[in-house]
């Protein structure tokens, strides 16, 4: 009895922290929920070489230029559960099913997104219709579909990873996944969707090309309106789409500042979550409160290069308000913070979990959507992409249930 109501406050624990509304006060708690899911043993020990590798990285770098160092603490924090996650930390799967806290974050995410759609009018008002989706945002303000359209799809992929659907249960959460995944019309987060699926064409083409042809009914035409009304005066001025000059802004600073290439700029620097906050462009770009904390000044490499960029259409703040728009993504921010070999091990490993070494087409499903993300968005330093991250590394592992968690539930109190 001890042992299960000690599990239950852990799926508890986790639920809060992970859907506590977004505020600057709120930030702390979404970067402790992978600590209640993981244990100390299954990440200190990889952890420690890397926050040393960060730590000896920043020092180089404060001898050549102006960084924060309290800018690199908060995308630490950012960045902790997408750390443990790519160096293959998952869940105690003692206390914690992977495939039972998935669906409970699909239960919670579309009631509380429901409650969102009846503050605007819903069932009379319609999302699409008389309202962007964007309002199907769970407890995440306007800003986190995005981070809806995340659960969804590992819901997706936990959903076909169980072995048929012939079970009510399975086909329920599965469409609720389904729901969460496509409402917010996160047009990036849903096209990384249907590549990692793209597997599955290989084994089942048909019902692949069923599925394909219902998405195409359900959300194509919105979807083909998105892309014609997406900005390109970013390529008019720069001569290039935004995800290609990123790496071009990019190869700028590595030839600035040679040693850049090996170690980085320093994490939180260049483009990651806590550089932007202190940019002035912030505020054009997001609703967000900025936190104001002692030592939190805008970065140099910042400032010189992706700022630089990007203020060049404060004028035109549409040119690059779509995450299509913005010339960074999680590949080449790694690229600017932590140097190429680094990002590099990261980038291996992940493919490797994810793509090359799973049977199971589920797990090379998830790999390709989140690398495909990596490649044209910024979600390392999402702490719910990292939690996520987590989760995916303990739906790999074969199913079982945890004989340890049964002798003590039956044991004595």
């Amino acid at each position: 009895m001890v042992s299960v109501r000690a599990g239950t406050l852990v799926y508890a624990a986790v639920t809060v922290l992970t859907f506590l509304p977004r505020t600057a006060l709120s930030y702390p708690a979404y970067s402790l929920a992978p600590l209640a899911l993981v244990r100390w043993r299954d990440w200190v020990p990889a952890q420690v070489p890397v926050l040393l590798f960060l730590t000896v990285a920043f020092a180089a770098n404060a001898m050549t230029a102006n960084v924060s160092g309290t800018v690199a603490v908060l995308e630490y924090a950012l960045c902790f559960a997408f750390l443990l996650g790519a160096f293959g930390a998952g869940p105690d799967r003692e206390w914690i099913d992977p495939t039972r806290l998935i669906r409970l974050f699909q239960v919670v995410i579309a009631a509380t997104s429901l409650v969102s759609l009846i503050r605007m009018g819903f069932p009379l008002r319609l999302p699409y219709v008389h309202f962007l989706p964007d309002y199907y945002y769970a407890t995440f303000g306007l800003g986190g579909a995005r981070i809806v359209t995340l659960f969804g799809f590992v819901g997706i992929v936990c959903e076909l990873r169980q072995r048929g659907l012939g079970g009510r249960a399975k086909r329920g959460f599965l469409l609720l996944s389904v729901i969460n995944f496509l409402m917010p019309n996160y047009l990036i987060g849903i096209l990384a969707g249907v590549a990692g699926l793209s597997c599955y064409g290989l084994r089942r083409p048909v019902k692949s090309a069923l599925a394909l042809a219902v998405l195409t009914v359900l959300i194509g035409s919105y979807l083909s309106y998105r892309i014609e009304t997406v900005s390109t005066v970013f390529a008019q001025v720069f001569g290039l789409h935004p995800k290609v000059y990123q790496f071009a802004l990019i190869a700028r600073m590595f030839d600035d500042a040679p040693l850049t290439l090996w170690i980085g700029g320093g994490i939180g620097q260049y483009g990651g979550q806590a550089a932007l906050w202190t940019s002035h462009l912030t505020a054009e770009l997001s609703s967000f409160t900025v936190p104001d904390l002692p030592g939190m000044f805008t970065p140099e490499y910042h400032e010189r290069y992706l700022q630089t960029v990007m203020a060049t259409f404060l004028q035109d703040i549409w040119a690059i308000s779509s995450s299509s728009n913005k010339p960074y993504s999680s590949v080449s921010v790694m690229l600017a913070e932590f140097g190429l070999p680094f990002t590099a091990l990261v980038l291996a490993m992940l493919v490797y979990r994810f793509v090359i070494a799973p049977r199971d087409l589920s797990m090379v499903a998830f790999g390709l959507f989140a690398l495909t993300l990596m490649l044209v968005d910024r979600v390392h330093d999402l702490p719910w992409f990292g939690l996520l991250l987590i989760i995916a590394n303990g739906l790999a592992v074969p199913q079982h249930r945890p004989a340890t968690l049964l002798r003590r539930a039956r044991a004595p109190v």
